[in-house]
């Protein structure tokens, strides 16, 4: 269901981060209106669906002893260059998670947003990444 993947150093893992396929879906959004104003008129006449494929971060995680050096900002750069490239085989136009709420801030600093606010009292939020906006 998901490739994960390892950064290790000396036998010892200090970063890891998982992908699977996913979509951004109108029923997942607040509203109508909402939907219409940040994805579907953002996309060209005749492209238009109720849901749209995108890439999944399922876990990403850094050892304590590497926290704050930047590794993870790192790979979700990776993964945006990823899927922006020649080798996007899955077409994706969006990058999703759903985020700890310890994690908001850092996912927040990396340009995603939140893709409804049905979840605010939650443990996680869903949170979305437009490639476009590169």
């Amino acid at each position: 269901m998901a490739n994960t993947y390892f950064v290790e150093d000396n036998d010892r893992t200090i970063l890891f981060f998982s992908l699977l396929h996913d979509k951004v879906s109108i029923i997942d959004t607040v509203s109508k209106n909402w939907w219409r104003k940040n994805i579907r008129d953002t996309l060209p006449e005749g492209k238009r669906f109720s849901s749209y494929p995108a890439v999944k971060i399922g876990r990403l995680g850094t050892d304590i002893s590497v926290q704050g050096k930047g590794l993870g900002s790192y790979i979700i750069d990776f993964i945006k260059d990823l899927y922006l490239s020649d080798k996007n085989l899955a077409g994706c136009r969006y990058i999703t998670l759903d985020a700890y709420r310890q994690s908001i801030k850092f996912y927040q600093k990396n340009g995603f947003q939140f893709l409804t606010s049905a979840d605010e009292n939650e443990d996680t939020r869903l949170m979305y990444f437009d490639l476009a906006n590169i």
